[in-house]
């Protein structure tokens, strides 16, 4: 792997080291996250190069207006059910409860963004298709990079839906993340993630403070 994007991976692991550090994190999680968080990103990275598929930001003028309309479909239909939940059930979500304030909302979308994005579609998903590119070799078999990146995509989201308390919305959700991610690299989706989790965090700290 390149050293330039060794030093963006550090760099992005000092932010998340940094988020950590304001939202209470000890010393010991401090540790274990940022090493866990960089041994992700640079395993994620050297496979991404192998398997030629987008690292930061790969995006051309033909695909940027569907890359706009999918992430807005993201914010727009995960905001839509946190306009309904009420007291009662903010207050059964430890970390939804523990949100007093937009600064928190915004240091816990930001670092949910980042690192939900990195280990579930740059990590989880390129070494899904990683390994289905080995099998294949070693059947000797050839399927069609957009049929691969499909099966990956299905099984990450499937994987995806396990952090959250349903299915349906997390796997669509995820899957669309996938492609964003697939077509126009990491940034794109963590932009997507973030602005999809800091919205209804904002307005459910403004309806009930």
């Amino acid at each position: 792997m390149n050293r330039k994007l060794l030093n963006q991976f550090l760099i992005v692991t000092l932010l998340i080291t940094f988020i950590n550090i304001c939202l209470g994190y000890n010393a010991l999680e401090l540790i274990l996250n940022s090493l866990i968080f960089l041994t992700i990103g640079i395993i994620g990275t050297k496979l991404a190069l192998q398997i030629n598929i987008p690292i930061w930001l790969k995006i051309n003028r033909k695909s940027l207006p569907n890359i706009i309309i999918l992430s807005l479909l993201v914010i727009i239909v995960n905001t839509i059910p946190w306009l309904q939940v009420n007291e009662e059930v903010i207050t059964s979500i430890p970390w939804m409860s523990s949100m007093t304030n937009v600064s928190q909302a915004v240091l816990i979308a930001l670092r949910t963004g980042i690192s939900e994005e990195v280990f579930y579609r740059f990590f989880l998903f390129s070494t899904i298709i990683w390994i289905i590119d080995v099998l294949l070799h070693f059947l000797n078999k050839d399927i069609n990079r957009m049929k691969i990146a499909l099966l990956s995509g299905i099984i990450v989201s499937v994987i995806f839906t396990f952090q959250h308390p349903t299915f349906l919305l997390p796997f669509f959700l995820g899957a669309i993340l996938n492609y964003i991610y697939f077509r126009a690299g990491l940034l794109p989706a963590i932009c997507t993630h973030f602005l999809a989790d800091v919205i209804p965090f904002i307005i459910v700290i403004t309806k009930f403070s």
